[in-house]
């Protein structure tokens, strides 16, 4: 028994011996070794970097010219000499070489893919197809403001000469990102009823003066509350010798995805931008005049302007090459080929009616068949289960709820349908209702007194 447990003790110490003997042979990986492992992972890299250098993408492969100045192929495209090419595949067969140092590899690769880059040329002449052209001619500052405001004869004879009460002063930037952010001009507009409408006009020295170069371009940013719907009607502005107008209008006052919200007197402010093109000449002051809308009551409101600047383009930069047509539509790549190439999901469309042929045919595959498919032509009769406030029917509403309703031009848009092979070309519904070419009974949901089109009345 005893001899046994001692032959058991044995052959334990004698497999734990084999184990760490075992152990001590297994290679440790040398600090040499992980730095090839990375050299080998840089090395590949470059590899297809270069390589997806020559083959260019799907829809520009890259051209190859047996001639030196491009003659043989389309220079409105990239392409390269050959010769050039053949600069970069000599040095990736010297690079894939196995016998060639990885770090001698790595640096000549690097070297050539840079050469050959600097070598893909292409003359902008194609609207498809641009190389990087740079930044460009970008904006500089010429010219500003100095902010000191003093009011002046109006430019226009119908805002009232004493501005029937507007006033105006400098007041620091209110809104809660006011790090960094100067002093902006309050304007506190006042139409008294009586004048066409009210407004204010204003005058500062630019600070420097210049010649503004054509091409300048007035910059400035307007802070506005929701309020203001309908209250303004337009900027006049003047940096030389005419007048400028830049509307406010087009203000998205119920943006719902504003650039920008600020909180205000207890409202929500929104910013527009304005960008004009100045006026060429000698420019020594600035005169910004603020016109109220026609025909409105006696009311008043409280605009803030920032940021007003001259702007010209920066004469150290250089233009963006020009982009010239030079094949007609009907021998350049379809619009529809070289925007759905990945899946052919995304399909490229026109407005238009009848049956697809031509240009049409050849760019596009889906179409909005115009006017045809608003209320007015494809819903005329309302259903008799309308009534007015006071329970009366509505005119045009007197049809019985169902298919007599309505009224498809189907001649139109189904000439769209049947065009080419089956399933080849697409319709897409236009609104579902519209201000205009709305039927009569629709156009009865909304209140009598509300005029249709713009007023410039807050219920517009």
């Amino acid at each position: 028994m005893k001899s046994e447990k001692l032959s058991i003790h044995v052959s334990r110490i004698l497999v734990v011996a084999m184990l760490l003997s075992l152990l001590s042979f297994v290679p440790v990986p040398s600090a040499s070794a992980s730095a090839d492992g990375e050299s080998t992972v840089a090395l590949n890299q470059l590899i297809a970097q270069a390589e997806a250098l020559k083959a260019g993408n799907k829809e520009f492969p890259l051209q190859v010219s047996q001639k030196e100045d491009g003659a043989d192929v389309n220079q409105a495209f990239p392409w390269v000499s050959a010769s050039e090419l053949d600069a970069l595949e000599q040095t990736l067969k010297f690079a894939r070489n196995p016998l060639t140092p990885a770090d001698e590899a790595i640096a000549s690769l690097q070297e050539a893919i840079e050469k050959f880059s600097a070598t893909i040329k292409a003359d902008g002449s194609d609207p498809y197809f641009r190389l990087d052209p740079g930044p460009g001619k970008m904006p500089v500052k010429v010219t500003a403001p100095t902010n000191v405001w003093t009011t002046r004869a109006p430019l226009d004879n119908r805002v009232p000469a004493d501005f029937a009460g507007s006033t105006h002063k400098m007041i620091p930037y209110p809104f809660a990102d006011a790090q960094g952010k100067s002093d902006v001009l309050q304007i506190n507009y006042v139409h008294n009823g009586k004048s066409t409408f009210g407004g204010i006009t204003l005058v500062s020295p630019l600070s420097p003066a210049v010649n503004v170069a054509a091409g300048a371009t007035i910059e400035f940013d307007v802070y506005y509350p929701k309020s203001a719907q309908g209250k303004f009607m337009r900027w006049r502005v003047r940096n030389a010798n005419s007048d400028l107008d830049s509307y406010l209008r087009d203000y998205q006052y119920n943006n719902l995805n504003p650039d920008w919200v600020g909180s205000y007197n207890g409202e929500t402010w929104l910013k527009a931008h304005h960008s004009i093109n100045a006026t060429a000449g000698n420019s020594s002051s600035f005169i910004l005049e603020l016109h109220g809308e026609n025909g409105r009551t006696a009311e008043n409101g409280m605009l803030l302007v920032a940021n007003i600047q001259i702007t010209e383009p920066d004469p150290n930069g250089v233009a963006l090459p020009n982009a010239v047509n030079k094949e007609n539509q009907s021998t350049v790549a379809p619009l529809k080929s070289v925007y759905n190439k990945e899946n052919g999901l995304f399909m490229v469309g026109s407005i238009g009616t009848g049956a697809v042929t031509g240009t049409r045919a050849r760019h596009y595959e889906i179409f909005v068949d115009g006017n045809n498919l608003k209320a007015e032509p494809t819903h005329p009769r309302g259903p008799n289960w309308l009534k007015s406030v006071t329970g009366e029917p509505l005119s045009g509403a007197t049809t019985t709820p169902g298919l007599a309703e309505y009224n498809f031009p189907t001649g139109s848009y189904q000439a769209i349908r049947d065009s080419g092979t089956p399933g080849q070309y697409k319709n897409h519904g236009h609104v579902l209702a519209w201000y205009n070419q709305a039927p009569t009974w629709m156009r009865q949901i909304i209140p009598a007194s509300l005029p249709s089109g713009y007023t410039g009345t807050s219920d517009f």
